[in-house]
């Protein structure tokens, strides 16, 4: 910067709280993301992957960079500036650890959103329920296969082969349970109960951030009870299904 000490600390004071502007952009992208697509506002296309994994990333690298020129221009007036400049730095550099630490999660798990306890037969929803899926969410197949396309290591594979490496916690209850103790298993786990019948009990949970929806349902038995979470999405849920499946088996081995 050229001028006086004065003239400099100005300029520095106007980039700073530019920066501290910049830096908000994405944290707020993210929040409006996650409230448009829960609420409806927005499709899960718009506002999720658009929105959010798309300019809210972005906005979150752009928003460290200033971040990192704003604590640069705080030296010409440390005591005023520095921790202003540091905000602007340290929100951008948060989120955008939010979107590695996500990346990293999606690198390292399964891409698949169905989970059954049981592919040889797997449990299947009630008329009810698919109504309630409509049209366009992913489909409920009873052998379904990651697109070979993905690549290595899990493209082609079948989900169930998938499941039985990463989900060890989706195995079958060897007992017949009672409707009531299945629908307090699924309310436990945060599913709100849909439909219940003497074989089967089946309800929605709703992810707290962005609204996905994953419809659960348990099949029952003599002798043995099953569980069974699909996405609404076809997008990989991170393992959701996964915990999903786990914590209901435990609450019903309880």
């Amino acid at each position: 910067m050229t001028g006086s000490p004065v003239a400099r600390r100005k300029a520095a004071a106007a980039y700073v709280r530019l920066a501290l502007v910049v830096g908000l952009v994405a944290p707020v992208l993210v929040g409006v993301g996650a409230f448009a697509t829960k609420s409806g506002l927005l499709t899960a296309e718009v506002g999720y992957e658009r929105l959010v994994l798309g300019w809210a990333a972005l906005a979150a690298r752009i928003g460290a960079a200033a971040g990192l020129l704003a604590v640069a221009a705080s030296l010409t007036d440390l005591r005023r500036l520095l921790p202003w400049a540091l905000a602007a730095l340290v929100i951008p550099c948060a989120t955008l650890a939010g979107f590695l630490v996500f990346e990293r999660a999606q690198a390292d798990r399964p891409p698949v959103h169905d989970v059954s306890t049981n592919w040889d037969e797997p449990p299947n929803f009630s008329n009810q329920m698919m109504a309630r899926r409509g049209l366009s969410a992913a489909p409920v197949e009873a052998s379904p296969t990651v697109p070979a396309d993905l690549g290595p290591p899990w493209g082609g594979q079948t989900v169930a082969a998938i499941n039985a490496r990463t989900c060890p916690g989706a195995a079958p209850v060897p007992r017949q349970v009672s409707p009531d103790e299945a629908a307090r298993a699924l309310e436990q786990t945060g599913v709100q109960v849909i439909g219940r019948a003497p074989w089967r009990v089946e309800g929605t949970h709703e992810s707290w951030w962005f609204g996905f929806e994953t419809d659960v349902v348990v099949r029952i038995r003599p002798g043995r009870t099953d569980v069974r979470a699909v996405g609404r999405a076809a997008r990989p849920d991170l393992g959701a299904a996964c915990r999903r499946v786990t914590a209901i088996v435990e609450a019903l081995r309880d």
